[in-house]
């Protein structure tokens, strides 16, 4: 299994090997432009330094039913995933974390 590479804190090689990846265990179809938009705004977003040791394959499951869950996002009109990291004065609990909020 290949481990997530990155090239900074940002993720930045983590992108082609996590499309490459999604692509050899999914059918994307005509998809494919749209995941690897999305694959690049969640990028900004991944705790990169918390998963570092995670492999491509998780990494590429895991962004890959995120992007399912905002597909059904985009159809339904409803947010179903949300990314942030808690804080007490906003959500009443604190965690040094980035958190993924998914509704199912």
């Amino acid at each position: 299994m290949s481990k997530a590479r990155t090239n900074s804190s940002t993720g930045h090689g983590l992108h082609e090997d996590v499309l490459a990846t999604i692509s050899a265990h999914y059918d994307i179809g005509d998809n494919e432009e749209a995941l690897s938009a999305f694959l690049n705004k969640m990028r900004l977003a991944w705790p990169v330094d918390e998963t570092h040791d995670r492999s491509t394959e998780d990494h590429g499951h895991c962004l890959y039913g995120a992007w399912l869950a905002f597909q059904k996002a985009l159809a339904t009109q409803e947010p179903v995933m949300s990314l942030k990291v808690p804080s007490v004065e906003e959500e009443g609990w604190a965690c040094h974390r980035t958190v993924m909020h998914l509704v199912l």
